[in-house]
């Protein structure tokens, strides 16, 4: 079959697309309207809406361009253009850099990708990516074609090379500083108690410190103890010096909320309703006298319709430092759950007195969630 060859300076419009029976993937949950498409998704995915087969393109630029709109989209959505070259292998151009998310009205998106002189695209497919759950409406499905400004050589080869330079030695720097935190992990794994996978080394010495000339003058026996010692005491964290002890406990019968708008009482703790996004203040410890500690915020929790997640927060505001939080997006909950114990914790040091702690639980979208057995707790810290 003859291939039709693009005149891409005076006619820019490759194809403008339309949903013709054919034309695109038949999948559950996509149907046409007058002027396009619409998708209700139930999971990520990605869907054909057309082809564009037998081309010769080279030396331009190929936008894929449309109209769109979006409901009740979780996580984004976006459009993906898939082309084939004439050697057979295949790429992709996704416009996650200007994506759908949550409820839009009609606007115009793009992606795009550039051909060089010795590319020959043969065909091009349109479609429509999305992540998650959601509607999308689609229309005015069109591509497009562009030549290439001019551009120089030598300058385009540098910076490519820099670009390139720069992230390998990005990577050979990550597997240097990972092979040195596996090998201390190992070392104090076999002398003593692990870190921890939340404790990091940020500096490396080139040079032996004084600490580390004595110890080494030391006898050859005991030496690998002493320099493992060391290195716990510059990288390591404060430990309990104790069980933890109940600090504030709160119930129904003896307190009440700060946010009194979508939260009520129940016999044995509290519901939190909402229909967006927002957290609700629930209690503050004023003077709570503390320090170099952990202090822990506990509550069992269970979720009704929760879309996206909920979970604890807490403040705690140390005078001349200012605010600092701690949440557990870790273990949030979704969806409908049962009765579960949910903490988080935050660490004081020597010196940092809160004269506030916040209490709160955050929903980043719709549903119910109820909290009881709600507790503070303070264990000392080495």
């Amino acid at each position: 079959m003859r291939k039709s060859a693009v005149t891409i300076d005076t006619e820019p419009l490759l194809r403008e697309f339309r949903p013709d029976p054919g034309s695109y993937d038949h999948i559950d949950g996509l149907s046409t309207t007058d002027d396009g498409w619409r998708l209700v998704a139930k999971q990520g995915g990605s869907v054909r809406l057309g082809l564009v087969s037998e081309l010769e393109l080279s030396g331009c630029r190929v936008i894929y361009r449309a109209d769109v709109r979006s409901r009740d989209l979780g996580r984004p959505a976006y459009l993906e253009a898939r082309y084939r070259t004439a050697d057979g292998n295949s790429f992709s151009s996704q416009g996650r850099h200007n994506p759908l998310k949550g409820n839009n009205s009609w606007k115009t998106i793009e992606t795009h990708f550039d051909l060089r002189s010795q590319e020959t695209a043969t065909d091009v497919s349109v479609r429509l990516t999305t992540e998650d759950s959601g509607i999308v409406e689609i229309r005015n499905v069109r591509l497009l074609s562009y030549a290439r400004p001019p551009q120089s050589t030598s300058r385009h080869v540098l910076v490519s090379t820099l670009l390139g330079l720069g992230l390998a030695l990005r990577y050979i720097a990550l597997t240097v500083i990972n092979i040195i935190l596996v090998c201390i992990q190992f070392g104090l794994s076999i002398y003593g108690e692990s870190t921890g996978p939340w404790e990091f080394i940020t500096w490396w010495p080139k040079r032996r410190s004084p600490k580390i000339s004595q110890i080494r003058r030391r006898k050859q026996r005991g030496a690998p103890m002493a320099v493992l010692t060391w290195l716990k005491s510059r990288i390591g964290s404060p430990r309990p010096t104790g069980p933890a002890e109940l600090f504030r406990r709160f119930s129904p019968d003896t307190d009440v909320t700060i946010t009194r708008d979508g939260v009520t009482e129940i016999d044995c703790g509290w519901r939190v309703e909402s229909a967006d996004s927002r957290a609700f203040k629930l209690f503050e410890i004023a003077e709570p006298g503390i320090e170099q500690c952990m202090v822990t915020y506990r509550a069992e929790m269970r979720s009704t319709g929760v879309t996206k997640r909920a979970y604890l927060e807490m403040w705690c505001r140390i005078p001349g430092r200012g605010e600092f939080f701690s949440r557990g997006v870790r273990n949030p909950l979704k969806g409908d759950t049962g009765w579960a114990s949910h903490e988080i914790p935050f660490y004081l040091r020597a010196g940092q007195q809160p004269d506030l702690i916040k209490l709160n639980v955050v929903l980043d979208g719709p549903g119910t969630v109820e909290l009881r057995s709600i507790e503070v707790l303070v264990t000392p810290l080495s």
